[in-house]
């Protein structure tokens, strides 16, 4: 009998120690799974807050200026009907761009554009000056443009049209006359 009971004692002494061991690995897992868990939230806050930082810089207002830089005091020492040519770019500078035809035409540009984020630029401001020459080469007028004179043109963009010369049937019929009497033909008579 003794046999017995301590056959059940162990039984039971086996099953407790089992059951131990499998609450230890559950726990065990439980932990293992906590720490990754909190690693990875970790690392997901981290990847969060550098996303966060980057999205606000991008934010920030983008100022661009492009073109001639005229300063006024510089603009001022320029005079109608006594600044040379010469004078002129040694005052100001070469110019942004030249007439290519009519008066003689020289053009300082300047433009500031501003930028938020990934939208497209807008136009901040724009100034154009146009200094005109008579034929003796000095200034005989100087015209400021700013954005407000600026032309917007715009488009239809679904519809393009190309048109060259119309012809009608009975001009494309006439128009063959004498077009197909060509020296191949007379040669092979």
């Amino acid at each position: 009998m003794n046999n017995t009971r301590d056959k059940n004692k162990l039984e039971k002494l086996s099953e407790a120690l089992k059951n131990n061991l499998k609450r230890r690995k559950v726990n065990a897992q439980k932990t293992k799974d906590n720490t990754v868990s909190k690693k990875a939230t970790r690392q997901l806050k981290t990847a969060l807050c550098f996303f966060m930082v980057l999205f606000l810089v991008s934010c920030v207002k983008k100022l661009e200026k492009t073109g001639y830089l005229l300063q006024k005091h510089k603009l001022e020492l320029v005079k109608i009907n006594k600044t040379s040519e010469q004078e002129l770019i040694h005052i100001l500078g070469e110019p942004t761009t030249k007439s290519s035809f009519g008066t003689k035409t020289y053009y300082y540009m300047e433009r500031q554009s501003e930028q938020m984020a990934f939208f497209a630029p807008k136009l901040k401001e724009q100034q154009v000056v146009a200094i005109e020459f008579n034929p003796r080469n000095i200034i005989s007028n100087i015209t400021i443009y700013t954005k407000d004179d600026a032309k917007v043109l715009s488009y239809d963009g679904t519809k393009e049209n190309f048109e060259g010369n119309k012809i009608g049937a009975l001009e494309q019929m006439v128009g063959n006359f004498g077009k197909f009497n060509s020296q191949a033909q007379k040669g092979a008579k």
